[in-house]
């Protein structure tokens, strides 16, 4: 199954070669591989090699390493874990701008919301509805109520994503929604006005959900992430400059 590892780039050359033995099936899911001794000799490879190529196979999610008697290397089964995990990483970093995120998100939100109304059923629309009552919560405990109100957001965008039933809907957006409002609790003042906003577009995507209104729907949800990345982006730069001045 393996050859002999060139001398080009021994850590690349074995990464390549277990890489697409797992992409080929020839290894299924949970599968133990050779251990790292053993295919220090089929590559015929130092043991420093085969351990750094195992740890570039563990970060992009196609193995783990368990430890203990009943331990080894894993072939894991593929999740969407990888890419979520890369791209909350971008965000964090700010490698991409909150502008980028919004015109991908009014694009990709948009249209999934549609998705949403096509698959949801009764038992969906009464689990919808319940985050209502939540936000009202919020709501009436005015700025207090801020950061619950974002906390009730990430859980209810995280069902809607769920009702698209689209790993790839799943991998990326999660990804954004559980990484960008931690930007949203800091730059973000939670201003009665700001929540009561927030408030208002959820009731009307909510109640375009439930009458089947797919335009209504993509319109709202379209125009509350532009007013999001707006006020995003006018917190950051006022707590920009307050650092600035030293308040």
């Amino acid at each position: 199954m393996f050859k002999k590892a060139r001398n080009k780039s021994l850590v690349s050359d074995v990464v390549e070669q277990i890489e697409e033995a797992i992409l080929a099936n020839r290894f299924n899911p949970h599968d133990r591989l050779p251990s790292s001794r053993e295919l220090q000799t089929i590559f015929g490879a130092s043991l420093g090699t085969i351990r750094e190529a195992i740890a570039i196979l563990e970060q992009r999610g196609l193995v783990e390493v368990k430890k203990g008697a009943k331990g080894g290397i894993f072939v894991r089964e593929a999740s969407t874990e990888p890419v979520s995990q890369g791209l909350g990483l971008l965000i964090r970093q700010m490698k991409i701008f909150p502008r980028e995120l919004a015109e991908f998100r009014q694009i990709v939100e948009g249209g999934m919301i549609r998705i949403v109304i096509d698959n949801v059923t009764r038992k969906d629309l009464r689990r919808l509805n319940q985050f209502r009552a939540e936000f009202r919560k919020c709501l009436n405990r005015r700025s207090e109520g801020w950061k619950d109100f974002l906390k009730t957001e990430v859980e209810l965008r995280r069902m809607i994503i769920s009702l698209a039933k689209n790993k790839a809907f799943e991998a990326v957006l999660r990804a954004i929604h559980d990484n960008i409002f931690e930007y949203a609790s800091y730059y973000l003042p939670g201003n009665n006005a700001l929540i009561q906003e927030a408030y208002d577009d959820w009731m009307k995507i909510l109640d375009a959900i439930e009458s089947g209104d797919k335009d209504t729907a993509e319109k709202v949800t379209r125009n509350h992430i532009e007013r999001f990345s707006m006020h995003l982006e006018e917190g950051r730069k006022r707590v920009e400059t307050n650092l600035l001045q030293g308040r």
